[in-house]
């Protein structure tokens, strides 16, 4: 992933980005610019059987992510035309495809408290 490369993400004013209304069209295979940069940072949360143990990767991921993990996972193309997802960071980093997957965590509909886990390996 990168950061922008035209002044158009620039913020001007509060809740305003760009120096021109114009925005330039991407080319083939280029991240499209003009979007005031990658916006709110949230965190992102891999729940699954084969997510890594208590881990925290410093990957800069977005939404276009998901659509990347995707892409690979599915042997899919890309989707080109300068879309974000050819230079989205990867989630390869939050999974352990290949060990033994984490069981089941049964948790109170309630109050959220662990219930219980499953057998290893289980689904």
């Amino acid at each position: 992933m990168s950061g922008s490369q035209t002044p158009l993400d620039v913020l001007t004013n509060p809740g305003s980005c760009g120096s021109s209304s114009i925005v330039p069209q991407s080319s083939a295979n280029t991240p499209e610019q003009g979007k005031c940069g990658v916006g709110v940072r949230i965190p992102f949360l891999v729940v699954s059987p084969y997510s890594r143990h208590n881990a925290v990767s410093n990957t800069l991921v977005d939404q276009s992510s998901v659509v990347r993990f995707i892409e690979y996972n599915w042997s899919l193309a890309a989707m080109g035309n300068g879309a974000a997802d050819q230079s989205a960071g990867s989630l390869a980093t939050l999974f352990r495809f290949g060990e033994d997957r984490n069981p089941p965590l049964f948790l109170d509909p309630t109050t959220g408290q662990v219930t219980g886990e499953g057998g290893h390996g289980h689904s």
